[in-house]
């Protein structure tokens, strides 16, 4: 029995909920490990069934090979199986409702023959009560309030893979037929005191999503899998959580993670989907100044998934790494990402998407949080930790064996290389093998222009404010505020339907009456007018300062002169528009804007006061106020000129870049109709209007309670 001094660093109420006995915990590591224990483990389901995911897919392969209980492989159908066959059992599947930006990525109900048939015993439901701009990140599975799975993985597709990581793992395929990359994660399965506590979250997130309560109700069969070998027994486990707004930062979570970093005195060893977070940046590289500090050993992805991470989260994790190498005085540091190599010598980056940091053997920790801002104070995440007071040989035992699988080396060997060298991180570099299947690859870092590392360390690619509106609406709009941006958003949609409706008929009226070779002929001698640019650039600015409409601009010169022009006009244009109603705002003053519209101005100030080009760019991006209102306001305000207009900039591109490109579709349909040119049309027409529709949604509706 572990006394209350068994804890150095675990607090309940600083860095964790509480500190619950598991009877037994299982690591579970990759999807070879964790799918089919799940399998095994749901089949012996009696009662109750909860998924908790960030993301759940019906067509997930629990199994590839054929099992003698002849129960189906994929989830779906071995949930649908198990409710036919047991009139007691209840599913439960509670799965984040995604943002827009996740919609290629997710089963849809649509196109789900599952979910469209749901058994009447399963109860689907997608979460949306996260706080604005955050995401349920949590991954837990429960059965029976007895055996609890939680951790890394999500029941979903493109994430089971073997410990080998072959190159080209034929079963490594998704439903759609294709291939995905070789995949880490890890997982734990438990049973005891933390199962139940466990079960109360998952319980509490479900009442909070549904308003409907669910009674714990454990049952007394045995649910552990049989050939399931237990990691720990009767072991004291802290459970970690976020399921909050980011106002109420500092987290638990991050609080532990600090309190990992500051407790190491031997090594640091992180294996972690993302590396984003400034503050544990800022206290790792504290850690790596120290004389006799701590090894930092950290695993991460060759490279961030998706352009939209690399472009944000990516750029981040290149200037963190950075400033971790720069403060690496004492050569401690090792970043690296794992490799696997087929016969011929070709590679396959290993996507690490474990959650885990083992500190000198002693501590031990797993769960669903990234380093980065978002798993330390926005997005619901839950994290498992067991503490010894000293080396613990289990802890060390699976340490040992993740690194020695990520080097492609046996146990033994790896165990002698480590035996026999200084530090760890020596010894893995000492343990490196270029003729092995499987390395540790040094991580290729750094920003390689002056504008990256200047985006790096601004708030713009600041995971805490990710590429999602809910965030930034939420922050932003007060209630009382989103109306009126909501009757702006609807006057703006409505101005561009007609302007775009009426371009088309005037279009095609003006080829009836002249004769389309005569129109076409008129525009083409418009074109070659050498003074148009100029008239062009000069009406953008112009009309810009008095007022006139900037999509009606836009539309007209997407029309006469083309796309490419229609955007290097207009934007410049308008640019310079901008710059001389700063100027003209700075020189005189709040007292002309207020007789103006003195509502308008005071919001605009209200939301200029940070003085960042974030703020400029989310005023430039929702139709807070009319145009040459926002460039008065920005030069009345104390906000400099530098972030007005690289945020004017950022802020403007996406919409005109969008109504230029549905006025080139519009002209094309008019100049040409076919069913091409229609789909076309119909197509920009689509996303415009969905991103409408979703930008109503969120301005109509209101905040979640966190």
């Amino acid at each position: 029995m572990e006394t209350e001094n068994s804890h150095q660093i675990l607090q309940a109420g600083r860095n964790c909920t509480c500190i619950r006995k598991a009877s037994r915990l299982s690591i579970l590591v990759e999807g070879e490990a964790y799918y089919p224990t799940l399998r095994q483990a749901l089949i012996k389901a009696e009662r109750r069934i909860a998924i908790v995911a960030w993301e759940f897919h019906s067509q997930t392969e629990l199994c590839h090979s054929d099992p003698a209980d002849g129960y189906p492989t994929e989830i779906g159908p071995l949930l649908d199986a198990l409710l036919e066959e047991k009139p007691e059992l209840e599913v439960h599947v509670l799965v984040w409702d995604h943002s827009l930006i996740y919609l290629p990525e997710r089963e849809m109900k649509l196109f789900s023959e599952w979910r469209k048939n749901a058994h009447p015993r399963l109860h689907f439901v997608e979460d949306e009560t996260a706080p604005s701009g955050a995401s349920h990140h949590q991954k837990i599975v429960t059965i029976d309030d007895r055996l609890v799975f939680a951790g890394g993985m999500d029941v979903s597709i493109s994430r089971w893979d073997t410990s080998e990581h072959r190159p080209n793992e034929e079963r490594r395929i998704n439903p759609d037929g294709k291939h995905y990359p070789p995949y880490h994660d890890i997982h734990a399965a438990f049973e005891g005191d933390l199962a139940t506590a466990l079960c109360e979250v998952v319980y509490d997130r479900w009442e909070h999503a549904t308003g409907e309560q669910i009674s714990l109700n454990a049952s007394e069969s045995e649910l552990w899998p049989d050939a399931l070998e237990a990691t720990f027994e009767d072991v004291d486990v802290s459970v970690s959580q976020i399921l909050s707004s980011p106002e109420e930062k500092p987290s638990e979570i991050e609080q532990l993670h600090l309190d990992l970093i500051a407790a190491a005195k031997d090594f640091i060893y992180i294996e972690n989907q993302y590396l984003a977070s400034k503050t544990l940046t800022e206290a790792l590289a504290a850690r790596l100044q120290e004389e006799d500090g701590p090894d930092v050993i950290i695993l991460l992805p060759a490279e961030t998934s998706g352009w939209l991470v690399q472009s944000t989260v990516g750029v981040m994790r290149d200037r963190l790494l950075q400033v971790l190498h720069e403060s690496d005085r004492h050569g401690r540091l090792l970043t690296c990402s794992p490799a696997s190599f087929d016969e011929e010598g070709n590679k396959a980056n290993i996507y690490v998407h474990a959650k885990l940091i083992v500190v000198d053997d002693r501590i031990l920790k797993i769960g669903s949080s990234n380093l980065n801002n978002r798993s330390m104070g926005v997005d619901s995440e839950i994290d498992l930790c067991i503490e010894r007071l000293d080396t613990c040989d289990k802890i060390k035992k699976l340490r040992q064996s993740l690194i020695a699988n990520h080097l492609g080396l046996s146990e033994p060997r790896w165990a002698e290389i480590e035996e026999n060298e200084a530090s760890l991180a020596k010894a893995i570099r000492q343990g490196s093998d270029s003729e092995s299947s499987r390395q540790l690859l040094p991580l290729e870092y750094g920003c390689d222009s002056e504008l990256k590392e200047k985006l790096a360390e601004s708030e713009l690619l600041d995971p805490d404010s990710p590429p999602d509106p809910e965030f930034h609406i939420s922050q932003s709009l007060p209630d009382d505020e989103r109306h009126l941006v909501l009757k702006r958003i609807t006057k703006v949609a409505v101005a561009l339907t007609a302007i775009v409706l009426v371009g088309i008929g005037f279009y095609w009226a003006w080829g009836q009456l002249l004769s389309e070779e005569r129109a076409r002929a008129m525009l083409e001698s418009i074109k070659d007018n050498s003074w148009l640019p100029l008239v062009v650039f000069l009406t953008f600015t112009i009309g810009g300062s008095l007022g006139i409409s900037l999509n009606f601009m836009l539309v007209t010169t997407a029309v006469v002169l083309g796309t490419q022009y229609a955007l290097l006009y207009g934007i410049s244009g308008a640019m310079l528009s901008s710059c001389i109603g700063y100027y003209l705002g700075k020189t005189l003053g709040k007292s002309l804007l207020q007789k103006l519209n003195s509502k308008t101005v005071a919001a605009l100030d209200e939301k200029l006061a940070n003085r960042s080009f974030k703020s400029v760019a989310f005023v430039r991006l929702l139709p807070i106020a009319p145009f040459f209102i926002v460039n008065m306001a920005a030069g009345a305000s104390q906000l400099k000129f530098k972030p007005y207009l690289i945020g004017t900039l950022l802020g403007m591109a996406p919409g005109m870049s969008a109504v230029v490109l549905l006025a080139n579709r519009a002209e094309a349909f008019a100049h040409q109709p076919s069913l091409s040119t229609s789909l076309s049309l119909g197509a920009v027409a689509a996303l415009l209007l969905a991103a409408f529709l979703y930008l109503r949604k969120l301005l109509a509706a209101k905040p979640h309670a966190s």
